[in-house]
């Protein structure tokens, strides 16, 4: 009897397994089916892109063509009336040939009326083609996104938190925390990269085909068009440098918490214009690599807050390094919230969510993050983790000096 209750948990077992990979399989090849559309209407987009580009160089000549014509019209009727008035003057040859030259004048005016009117309808109906166009990539960008949290699930190895967590709904919770919070940050830096470089770069391209024309043409310009093209390419530089930053600060790895925190508020105070404090209270050492990560992304994120929302003057900031534990305070005089009303403000979900994951980082360390603020009082964050809560390994790493 226990020898067939063995066999028919390992044949469940077995068509569990099963039935999760043909899961994974179909999941995969609809990731696969809706990147190759949304690619496909990527590209639909750059063509239209360039079309719009084509025809809005078009109805500036057409623009042109128009009051060269309208002008040339003009003086033609003058001359017909004219000759019209003075027929004992001219023959009727003049007359016929005067008569003809206005006529066909206004006959090529009116084409290009009609052409620079066909051309304005057409762009219209381009740039709603490509609202559209880039409405449905944004959706199908979604869709993957929301089918990768389910593959992430699926593929994901519950072994070793099992053996850490009691209890089959403290599991399922956290795992669903860790997926959501890499997707989000996955989320993140795909809208950092979409909003930044890449539209840089997509405009970088197109700029490249303009002085590709204006070679010919105007060398001037095309030199102005290539200095521009540099400055941009610059600036991805500079944003690309700036999101690696934000994945992963290498002073962390390099020089420790402290020089990267100090690294990273000097660049904030320039490019914010507001004054930072920072003080450090205890030996200041080495912690274990988790710990200082997660300290370094509760700064992040608090000051992100204070440039955001606080309109603050003023920030403070400053560590404590005890044998038991780590204590940072973050202070600012800005203008502060009502912590109660925020947090119980359902409505208000999405913009609390970066205020919850820190919370949420400080507990998964065995710490607590505590938010005060006031309307009009400015706003304090607190933070404390344990050391205790580390491997022996861990917390003999934490005691080495810098």
């Amino acid at each position: 009897m226990m020898g067939d209750k063995g066999d028919k948990e390992i044949n469940v077992a077995e068509h569990l397994d099963k039935v999760i990979n043909k899961a994974l399989n179909a999941l995969e090849k609809g990731k696969k089916e809706i990147f190759d559309i949304a690619e496909t209407t990527r590209n639909e987009c750059q063509k239209i892109e360039r079309e719009l580009l084509n025809l809005k160089q078009r109805a500036v000549e057409l623009i042109k063509e128009v009051e060269h014509l309208e002008k040339h019209a003009k003086n033609a009727r003058y001359k017909l009336m004219i000759v019209s008035r003075n027929f004992n003057k001219y023959s009727q040859e003049d007359i016929k040939e005067a008569y003809d030259k206005a006529n066909q004048l206004q006959i090529s005016l009116s084409l290009k009326r009609a052409e620079e009117k066909q051309i304005r309808l057409r762009r219209n109906e381009l740039e709603i083609q490509l609202k559209n166009l880039m409405e449905n990539v944004k959706r199908a960008e979604n869709l993957m996104s929301q089918l990768s949290v389910i593959t992430g699930f699926l593929k994901g190895d519950m072994k070793d938190i099992t053996l850490q967590i009691d209890g089959i709904q403290k599991r399922q919770l956290l795992g669903a925390k860790i997926i959501q919070a890499q997707e989000e940050e996955r989320k993140r830096i795909a809208r950092d990269i979409h909003d930044g470089p890449a539209q840089t770069i997509a405009n970088v391209v197109m700029c490249s085909e303009v002085c590709e024309r204006l070679l010919d043409k105007d060398i001037n310009k095309a030199r102005q068009e290539i200095s521009e093209l540099k400055n941009n390419l610059r600036g991805v530089l500079q944003e690309l440098r700036k999101i690696i930053f934000d994945l992963r600060p290498m002073l962390i790895d390099d020089m420790g918490l402290v020089p990267a925190i100090k690294k990273y508020l000097s660049i904030f105070e320039k490019q914010n214009n507001i004054e930072t404090s920072f003080s450090v209270i205890g030996n200041e050492r080495k912690l274990p690599s988790i710990l200082e990560v997660t300290i370094f992304r509760i700064l992040q994120e608090a000051i992100n807050n204070v440039k955001k929302h606080a309109k603050a003057n003023t920030v403070f900031l400053k560590i404590e390094f005890n044998n038991d534990y780590v204590t940072m305070l973050i202070r600012d005089d800005g203008r502060g919230f009502d912590t109660e009303k925020v947090f119980n403000d359902k409505k208000a979900g999405i913009e609390t969510f970066g205020l919850m994951g820190i919370k949420e980082r400080a507990q998964l360390m065995g710490g607590k993050l505590e938010i005060y603020s006031k309307p009009g009082k400015g706003t304090r964050v607190f933070l404390k983790i344990p050391l205790d809560n580390f491997d022996e390994e861990s917390k003999n790493e934490s005691y080495q000096r810098k």
